[in-house]
């Protein structure tokens, strides 16, 4: 399975609209991981969004930078899951069309980060519910606890 996947910039668009507490201002996405993070390029470097841990960081100066990190081992891991992917892979989880791999239960709701936890899921709608989640969480006080989560007015 291919580590990396590419949308169109209106899924791109759509996909970080509930994002706004982040500055993608000059930033232009060039392509996804499988989890649906998120590559950019911008005059002053290249940046990833951590879906999942809910960051933008300047990984490197230049694509070709870019490149030579994700063709390392350590770089696959780190920022492409590599290992999950292709467990996920054997087991038969694979996303087609514009999906991406998802976690069933999120991980900042306790789901474990394994393969028995994961599922596909439409790239915008994964890569915006999870700026949804991140952008209400980030305000919470460490140790916070969550008592139910609410989706179209229906508790979960």
């Amino acid at each position: 399975m291919q580590l990396t996947r590419s949308f169109t910039p209106k899924q791109y668009a759509d996909g970080l609209e509930s994002w706004g507490f982040l500055n993608f201002k000059g930033k232009s996405p060039l392509f996804a991981s499988v989890f649906g993070d998120v590559f950019f390029g911008a005059r002053n470097g290249i940046w990833f969004l951590d879906a999942f841990g809910g960051t933008l960081v300047r990984i490197c100066r230049k694509e070709v930078d870019l490149q030579t990190l994700l063709d390392s081992p350590e770089g696959q891991e780190k920022y492409l899951l590599a290992g999950l992917v292709h467990a996920a892979d054997v087991a038969g989880i694979r996303p087609v069309g514009d999906q991406v791999l998802d976690f069933t239960i999120d991980p900042v709701f306790g789901g474990p980060i394994e393969v028995s936890n994961l599922s596909v899921m439409d790239f915008v709608v994964k890569l915006n519910l999870a700026g949804q989640i991140r952008g209400q969480i980030r305000k919470m006080k460490p140790g916070a606890t969550i008592s139910h989560i609410t989706v179209d007015g229906e508790r979960l």
